[in-house]
Parts: structure tokens; C-alpha cells; sequence
């Protein structure tokens, strides 16, 4: 049950559920049940790893094998450390909280997770996000986490804020207005993948939801904007 009564009190059940959307913008849009969530910056990811292609391609240009090498080994390190820290900021909060489960949205085939040798990859921007939700998930997954997979279909165009069922509708309570925001019925605006995340919830557990997620804390939550943060300045 989601409450406790101890010594005659009723105390918040202390067991959490972590959600995670993964995307682009955002490398983990991350929301936990008791209404607490944050964002893990894929921005800065992807503009760094642009740097790096660029000063790559100047190398190849101009024949430099040896600077080319150099490149994309530190970008290779860079990459590979964002996301490693990424995980472990994560798993930081395993030990302050006692997070259960991890519900992760599938990964559509669009970025399909490749376990793959990034050196031996063919060097170029589309492999990126291939490359860093591998390392990201794989981190996960090995550091003892109960991960369940839940399918992310509707989760970005229903709202969690209206108490929306997460499947088809002919006409959804809210609406995706751009990349990284999303209006709900009464045009409040929210992170969209927050919402996708917290709508994982709603998907795994059903009518059974209240019983593990602090339902009206997520909702007051959606309203604030999320903490952004990047293991790596």
C-alpha cells in the first residue's frame, strides 16, 4: 500500500519507482513516484560532439591521421564519461532513496539501442545517439536495478496532469506544442517528457496506480520546471 501507519500515524510509504523517458533533447527525462523529477541534458551532448566532428573533418582534410586519431579518441572518452556519469547520478539517488524499480519507455526503432564499438563505428553525428543510450541504459542495467520495459505508444500525446487514459483517442485532452513542450487541457504548459515519463506509470500500473505513485505530487510537479542538470560542465 502506498501509506504506513506507524506508532498510529500515517507515514508516506518510503519504497520509490523511478520513470525514464529517453530522447534527444533530453538524454533521460527522469520522474519519480513521489512527484520529483529532473532532466539529464542531451542539448550539450550533441553540441560538443558537433565540436569534435568538426574539428575532425579540418583533420581529415588536411591528411592529419594523427590529430584525426586524437580527436576521436577524446571525443570517444568525452562521450562515453557523460554518460557513465549520467547513470551514476542516477544510481546516487538508488542510495539516498529506496528506489524499487526503474520504468524505462521501449526505445522506438528510431534510436534502437546498438551495442556497438564506438572506434570502430563509422564516424559520423546520426551514430551519436545510438552510441550514448547504449552506454547510458547499459550503465543501468548492470548497476542492480529492477529495470522494467514499458512501451512508450501515446505516452507523449496524453495527459498525465488530466487524468488521461494512455492509448488512442480521437481527441486528446491535451496537446504536444512543440519539441519539449506540452499543454494540457486547462493550457497549462509542462515538459513534455516529463509527462511522457510520469504517463509510464499510468501504463505499467494501471487503476492499480495510486497504490505506488504519489498522484497529486507528480501533478504539482508537471507544473514546475524540471531541474536540468549535465554531469559534465
Amino acid at each position: 500500500t502506498f501509506f504506513l501507519t506507524v506508532h498510529g500515524t500515517m507515514r508516506m510509504n518510503p519504497v520509490r519507482f523511478l520513470s525514464i523517458d529517453i530522447g534527444e533533447d533530453n538524454l533521460a527525462a527522469c520522474a519519480d513516484s513521489f512527484g520529483k523529477s529532473f532532466l539529464v541534458d542531451g542539448r550539450h551532448l550533441h553540441s560538443k560532439n558537433k565540436l569534435f566532428f568538426d574539428k575532425y573533418s579540418k583533420a581529415i582534410d588536411s591528411n592529419n591521421v594523427k590529430r584525426a586519431d586524437k580527436v576521436k579518441h577524446t571525443n570517444y572518452g568525452y562521450l562515453k564519461s557523460y554518460c557513465d556519469k549520467s547513470a551514476n547520478f542516477i544510481k546516487k539517488k538508488k542510495k539516498e532513496k529506496v528506489i524499487a524499480s526503474i520504468l524505462i519507455g521501449k526505445i522506438p526503432l528510431k534510436k534502437k539501442l546498438e551495442n556497438v564499438d564506438f572506434m570502430d563505428m563509422k564516424y559520423n553525428l546520426p551514430n551519436i545517439s545510438s552510441f550514448c543510450f547504449s552506454v547510458f541504459m547499459d550503465n543501468l542495467k548492470n548497476s542492480g536495478f529492477d529495470c522494467i520495459v514499458v512501451p512508450e505508444d501515446y505516452s507523449s500525446q496524453c495527459s498525465f496532469y488530466d487524468d488521461e487514459e494512455v492509448s488512442a483517442h480521437k481527441k486528446f485532452a491535451g496537446k504536444r506544442v512543440k519539441r519539449a513542450v506540452f499543454r494540457t487541457q486547462d493550457n497549462h504548459r509542462v515538459n513534455a517528457d516529463v509527462n511522457a515519463a510520469y504517463n509510464f506509470y499510468r501504463k505499467h500500473f494501471g487503476d492499480g496506480m495510486k497504490k505506488y505513485v504519489h498522484v497529486e505530487a507528480c501533478k504539482k510537479d508537471l507544473l514546475c520546471d524540471p531541474k536540468r542538470i549535465q554531469p559534465i560542465d
